[in-house]
């Protein structure tokens, strides 16, 4: 009798660690930035954060973590398992609800990592841009990660504005599950050259199925001043590096694009996150887009004053220009 007491106890601690997440934040509260703050949810595990707050405002239901903004990035909310040296059982779906404070022209963008144990930390999926609007988005990416002590975390990476997670889960690793592609873009800004833009972007897979063949390659979709949706392909990439060359346009132009790729088990990454579809990659839009606009080198006042974007900002908000004109009604 006694070795089944032994033996049922130790299968008990064994098991321990292992469980799927699920995390509504409702029974956190954290009422001041600038400082780490934790939750040990009795069941569920061990949470901190660092220059955030947790209440109700804004929140998709009862409490959400809301990340500060103008702090330099700095903002995090981390997972550590129920024992506080990370999740057992593996990764699996990493899945949270999120959305921008406001919905004004801020930008707030996101990263999600994970490691395991003491070891360095690992992008899972794209940066996430948060769409201009006060919907809640859904995030779900595969991690799909065998080992135990494994740490989940949601990283700043612009912070304009304040950022909103609410209804966080994890999943064990059930196995069988695609890694997702990794799409990490290089930032195209604003240019006054009216010839090609070359687009560029590193994408890997973590299991090495990335499809690249003709009618499925990672793809790079862009649109003219909010017209239709063109793709472009690349099959035959630099090592991880992926391009496109758009179209040259005339100056005072917006031009909006994202990245789609897919692999050999139909798993689809777009930049900036939320798209959908296979063969083509991303033949469904995300919520938000990349985008630059084409600018004058010479403009006049009337060009910075008249040519907007579709968030009401002049074309050349943020930018150094030199105006000559005749300054009236003083």
């Amino acid at each position: 009798m006694k070795k089944l007491v032994l033996f049922i106890s130790f299968l008990f601690l064994v098991s321990l660690g292992f469980g799927d997440v699920t995390e509504d934040f409702d029974g956190w509260s954290d009422s001041s930035y600038g400082d780490i703050s934790t939750y040990d949810h009795t069941g569920v595990g061990q949470w901190e954060t660092y220059n955030t707050i947790c209440g109700p405002l804004n929140a998709r239901s009862g409490n959400c973590v809301r990340f500060n903004d103008d702090s330099g990035e700095n903002e995090y909310l981390l997972f550590s398992g129920l024992d506080g040296n990370g999740k057992d059982g593996g990764v699996g779906t990493i899945s949270f609800w999120y959305r921008h404070w406001d919905g004004d022209a801020s930008n707030v963008q996101f990263q999600v990592q994970y490691k395991i144990g003491a070891g360095s930390w690992i992008d899972v999926g794209s940066t996430v841009t948060v769409p201009n609007n006060t919907t809640y988005y859904e995030y779900s990416e595969n991690a799909n990660v065998t080992d135990d002590n494994v740490f989940v975390q949601v990283i700043s990476i612009d912070d304009a504005e304040r950022l909103c997670i609410d209804d966080f889960s994890i999943t064990d690793y059930s196995g069988g599950g695609s890694v997702s592609p990794v799409v990490t873009p290089t930032a195209q800004g604003n240019t006054t050259s009216t010839s090609v833009i070359t687009i560029n972007a590193e994408i890997t897979d973590g299991d090495g199925d990335l499809t690249t063949t003709t009618g499925s390659a990672p793809s790079c979709w862009y649109r003219i001043d909010g017209g239709s949706w063109n793709r472009l392909e690349d099959t035959t990439p630099v090592g991880d590096t992926f391009s496109w060359d758009i179209p040259g346009q005339s100056a005072h132009t917006l031009i909006e694009y994202y990245i789609a790729a897919q692999d050999d088990e139909d798993s689809v990454t777009t930049s900036p996150s939320g798209g959908s579809g296979t063969t083509p990659p991303g033949s469904t839009a995300p919520a938000s887009f990349h985008s630059y606009n084409i600018l004058k080198s010479s403009p006049t006042i009337y060009d910075v004053q008249n040519y907007r974007d579709g968030s009401d900002n002049s074309y050349y908000n943020g930018e150094t220009v030199s105006l000559t004109g005749i300054v009236t009604g003083i």
